[in-house]
C-alpha cells in the first residue's frame, strides 16, 4: 500500500475493519476465518507490514462494530493485532500445521501468529504448535545449554523428592540416580 495520509485511507481501513468484523461475527472456531482476515489484509497491503497506526485503527473499528465490552476488548484486540501483524505468513503456517495433522481452530491460529511475530518461520511455528510449545515458553530442551538443563532437572528432582506421598524407596532410588548423573548435589 502506498504511503497515504490517515484521511486518505480511512475509508479503506474502515472497509477492511468492517470485513474483519464480519469474519469475527461468523467465527465458527475454524482457521478459515483467520484465512479470510489474512486474505482481506493481503488485498489491501500486498503482504507489506501493516503500519501500527492502521493496525490500531482497524482494531478499534472492529471493536466498535462488534460492540466488545472494555473487559473483553483488551484480549480480543491483542489477538486481532497478533493476526494482523502476521497476516502475510500466517496462511502458510496454518497449512504446515494442518499437514502435520494439527487442527487449527481460532485460538491455535492466534498462537501461530504470536510465534511468527516472535521471529519463528511458518514451519517452526507449525512444529512448535504440534509439540505444544508456545512463543512465550522456554526454549526446547535441545536449545538449552548443559548448565540450564542440569538446573532444570535439579529443580524437578527436588520437587519430586519433597513429595512425602511417594514411597521412600522410590525417592531414595531417584536421589541416587540424580547424584550419579550430576543432576543433584548431595546436601
Amino acid at each position: 500500500m502506498a504511503k497515504q495520509t490517515k484521511q486518505d485511507n480511512t475509508a479503506e481501513l474502515t472497509k477492511l475493519a468492517n470485513s474483519i468484523a464480519g469474519h469475527v461475527e461468523a467465527l465458527d472456531g475454524t482457521h478459515s476465518i483467520v484465512r479470510d482476515i489474512c486474505d482481506d489484509c493481503t488485498n489491501l497491503y500486498n503482504d507489506a507490514p501493516i503500519p501500527n497506526d492502521d493496525m490500531a485503527f482497524i482494531a478499534a473499528e472492529v471493536s466498535r462494530v462488534r460492540g466488545w465490552t472494555a473487559k473483553s476488548a483488551r484480549v480480543r484486540i491483542a489477538e486481532l493485532k497478533a493476526v494482523l501483524k502476521a497476516y502475510a505468513k500466517l496462511p502458510e503456517a496454518i497449512d504446515k500445521a494442518i499437514s502435520k495433522h494439527v487442527a487449527v481452530p481460532f485460538y491455535k491460529a492466534v498462537a501461530l501468529a504470536r510465534m511468527i511475530n516472535a521471529g519463528k518461520t511458518p514451519t517452526q511455528a507449525a512444529t512448535m504448535l504440534k509439540q505444544g510449545t508456545s512463543a512465550t515458553k522456554a526454549k526446547p530442551v535441545a536449545e538449552r545449554n548443559k548448565a540450564e538443563q542440569v538446573k532444570s532437572a535439579n529443580t524437578h528432582v527436588k520437587r519430586i523428592l519433597e513429595q512425602t506421598k511417594l514411597p521412600k524407596a522410590f525417592r531414595d532410588a531417584l536421589k541416587s540416580l540424580a547424584v550419579q548423573y550430576d543432576v543433584l548435589t548431595v546436601e
